[in-house]
């Protein structure tokens, strides 16, 4: 048990740190998420683009600077409405550029974002019900192969879905 709640600490880590990133991104530049939540018939209010990024912001570093069981619980809804959300797209095979997630970069919805969303959906909500006093479980080792896998995903999640796309044309 406490190998698999380290584990989720870590993903949920990682999901943190790329919370924090999209977040930002949004409030820098919220057109692109605006544009993807209008495509698929939400709201296409810049403002309500930048409370989501600041909400992001929040929620992925209350996880980062003080873990709890709510803030993990947040992170696990954040994510689960992102894979529903690109899952949504997907279906509806609406011709998204970007889904919105880190402002202008061109990050297409893909399976692949579907499959990240609900690793870190379930080791958030893992953490949220089993963790208790949610603390890094080895320090900086944990904080390093947080930041390592947060740079990993990060390039998964926008490099990989346009490089498959590429190899298929």
């Amino acid at each position: 048990m406490i190998i698999v709640t380290s584990l989720s600490w870590t993903v949920a880590g990682v999901g943190a740190v790329l919370l924090v990133v999209a977040g930002i991104a949004k409030l820098w530049s919220p057109n692109e998420t605006a544009i993807a939540l209008a495509s698929v018939g939400l709201f296409r209010s810049r403002l309500a683009v930048r409370a989501l990024g600041a909400a992001e912001i929040a929620v992925g570093g209350a996880v980062l600077l003080s873990p709890s069981r709510p803030a993990h619980a947040l992170l696990a809804g954040f994510y689960a409405l992102f894979a529903a959300f690109v899952g949504l797209a997907k279906r509806r095979e609406v011709p998204l550029r970007s889904c919105g997630c880190f402002g202008k970069l061109d990050t297409p919805p893909s399976s692949i974002h579907v499959v990240a969303d609900l690793i870190v959906a379930a080791a958030a909500a893992w953490a949220a019900v089993f963790g208790s006093d949610l603390n890094p479980p080895m320090g900086a080792i944990a904080w390093v192969g947080v930041a390592v896998g947060a740079y990993l995903a990060y390039g998964i999640l926008t490099a990989l879905p346009t490089a498959m796309r590429a190899v298929r044309a």
